[in-house]
């Protein structure tokens, strides 16, 4: 399916918006039985040119009670010239994202504002905003590249794991752990793309932030590692000929 916004003589709407605050959950112990969650899925879609004002989003899931939208999917979609984010999840718990294709966006490529997420093999690319603003909590990232982006990966909440992720080229961040008790092994972040002049920083930990491990490789970043790692931490960085070494 192709979705066309028709750039500013399109409207307001984003691309594909669930919004399932105050839903009863009617018929959903109905065939095929789904109770008490609504199962939506969303796949091969291609979703374009909703680029008229920053509330034109991608695909956005929200609910006020997280309980009447859990367990839904989001495969093999494409999405290009968005004026808001790509995609956007809110209080829409127990997701998946798989296979998502997302450039040239204003807002972020992703924005997961939610918790129980797990996102594998996507990639964000000329966002302004950051490639994933991952708002997650008990969150799975894997196979995930932010490429010529703004910002590259932002971790906002505690108890998350993220493994084979890759910044390209990302001008202000590359990735930014700001939360305890994350795990992020295998990433490489660097400066090999032509968009932006510099890369500011490499790995930038948050004030305090305890229980960290992180391990990979940064180079070709202005600041390679900025911050104070926290208690507990064990962190082996390389790139560069050098390499930090905490834990």
């Amino acid at each position: 399916m192709w979705l066309n916004g028709n750039y500013s003589s399109g409207g307001t709407s984003a691309g594909i918006y669930f919004n399932m605050t105050g839903s009863t959950n009617a018929d959903v112990s109905k065939y095929p039985p789904s109770n008490p969650d609504s199962y939506h899925t969303i796949q091969d879609v291609y979703i374009r040119a909703f680029t008229s004002g920053v509330n034109r989003h991608g695909i956005v899931l929200f609910c006020t009670s997280t309980a009447a939208q859990r367990g839904w999917m989001i495969d093999r979609v494409q999405l290009r010239e968005i004026g808001g984010h790509g995609i956007w999840v809110q209080s829409s718990s127990d997701g998946f994202i798989s296979n998502v294709h997302a450039g040239t966006v204003t807002g972020d490529g992703f924005k997961i504002d939610t918790a129980n997420v797990k996102m594998a093999n996507s990639k964000a690319f000329y966002c302004d905003g950051w490639g994933l603003n991952w708002l997650s909590s008990y969150g799975v990232v894997s196979g995930f590249e932010s490429q010529d982006n703004a910002k590259g990966v932002y971790v906002g909440q505690p108890n998350n794991t993220l493994t084979g992720i890759v910044v390209d080229d990302c001008r202000d961040e590359g990735l930014y752990i700001d939360h305890d008790r994350i795990t992020a092994t295998g990433f490489t972040i660097g400066k090999n793309g032509s968009r932006y002049a510099t890369m500011a920083n490499g790995v930038r930990i948050g004030s305090g932030c305890a229980d960290t491990t992180a391990i990979g490789m940064v180079a070709n970043a202005t600041n390679r590692v900025v911050g104070t790692w926290g208690a507990g931490s064990y962190v082996r960085i390389n790139g560069n000929g050098s390499l930090v070494a905490v834990g």
